[in-house]
């Protein structure tokens, strides 16, 4: 096992994306891009990536704003966007163009928000402070310090942190989720950070966390998304661990009828000289190389972030790892790997092996998608594995 981290093109994208993935995730939330305009046209498809109008307003700044200055610019932008939109909340994104100038947009923020009585966000979603990935985190954890006041609480609900209704296939995995955590913990869901959150302070119960998604390795007992029998029990486990509750109902039924499905799939060699290639954020990409690595014995390569290679410095190696390394220079990759089969984005659908999509962008039409999370996905998944040999 290697982890390779030089690159030239990018899986991540700026922070701007990170930070979206937040805001879009928020009702009534809206994103102001202090920058070019080509900043925020080029962002545009994160939130048709969550089910919305694709609105992400600019300061649209040009030389001659960079030279005469542009807090003015920033305040007239956010001004004019609560009196057109009327958001809930608002972010205002900092680019390379405008982090860079030493200018402090903090005060103009303050005032905006104070005059419009809402809270107004100043993030820096510059490539040069981080990817999607740290931007992702600096927005939740500023969200964190602008949250309403919980009212109420509530002992059979929790909090799931860490995901994004831009996610591809966001809402059916979520859907999965949920039916783990109501069958096996008697949990519901009653707030996701972010995915349809509502920003209601009269109604905002206070809430134990379960940190996932891209907090995932920021949690005491962290665990990578559901694939498999042994995955679904890890992180089932490890929810049972942090928050504190007993687990019940026939898990160990649902256990060995999965683990038998994927020992079946095994001993009949599904998995043998099947080389797998996996380009996902790393709760999702490591999760799934467990199953296919670990329980069903496959090779695997995964393009991930960071955290892939810190999770495996931490716990052992997994796969061949790239970190931050993305298109047509990781499509070269998994064609010196050898990769039959790749799960990722519409980056990396090619003829040399077989494509599922899996993560974002996805631009092709594809069929419903349908979770491979969870105890109905093991099926589905060992499905696509016996679909592909026969190809």
């Amino acid at each position: 096992m290697s982890i390779l981290t030089g690159r030239v093109e990018p899986f991540l994208g700026c922070g701007i994306g990170g930070i979206l993935k937040g805001v879009y995730g928020i009702e009534g939330a809206m994103a102001v891009i202090h920058g070019p305009m080509s900043c925020a046209s080029g962002h545009r498809i994160f939130p048709l990536f969550a089910g919305k109008e694709p609105l992400l307003p600019s300061t649209a700044i040009t030389e001659i704003d960079a030279v005469m200055g542009m807090e003015d610019r920033l305040q007239q932008s956010l001004v004019k966007a609560v009196e057109m939109y009327k958001p809930r909340l608002l972010a205002a994104i900092l680019t390379c163009a405008t982090s860079l100038t030493g200018e402090v947009y903090e005060a103009v923020v303050k005032r905006v928000g104070r005059d419009a009585g809402i809270p107004v966000m100043l993030l820096d979603g510059s490539g040069v402070t981080g990817d999607e990935l740290t931007a992702y985190l600096d927005f939740y954890r500023a969200f964190r310090k602008i949250q309403p006041a919980a009212q109420v609480t509530s002992p059979d609900s929790i909090e799931l942190a860490g995901l994004s209704s831009a996610d591809y296939g966001n809402a059916e995995n979520l859907a999965c989720l949920q039916v783990l955590l109501l069958d096996f913990l008697k949990l519901k869901v009653g707030r996701v950070l972010f995915s349809g959150l509502a920003l209601d302070p009269q109604n905002w119960p206070g809430l134990p966390v379960l940190e996932t998604g891209r907090l995932w390795l920021e949690s005491a007992a962290p665990a990578a998304a559901p694939f498999g029998a042994r995955g679904i029990r890890h992180w089932l486990e490890s929810a049972s661990r942090l928050l504190d509750r007993p687990l019940i109902g026939d898990l160990d039924r649902h256990f060995k009828h999965a683990d038998d499905l994927i020992g079946a799939a095994r001993e009949a060699g599904l998995g043998k000289g099947l080389r797998v290639g996996i380009e996902a954020e790393s709760w999702w990409a490591v999760g799934l190389a467990h199953f296919l690595a670990d329980e069903l014995g496959c090779a695997v390569m995964l393009s991930s972030d960071v955290n892939a290679g810190r999770y495996q410095e931490k716990f052992g190696p997994l796969a061949e790892t790239l970190i931050d390394i993305g298109n047509v220079e990781l499509c070269t990759h998994f064609q010196e790997f050898g990769a039959n089969l790749v799960f990722g984005s519409s980056y990396v659908k090619k003829g040399d092996w077989d494509w599922v999509p899996f993560w974002q962008p996805i631009y092709h039409v594809v069929p419903d998608y349908r979770s491979l999370m969870g105890f109905s996905g093991v099926p589905l998944f060992l499905d696509i594995l016996q679909n592909s040999r026969k190809a």
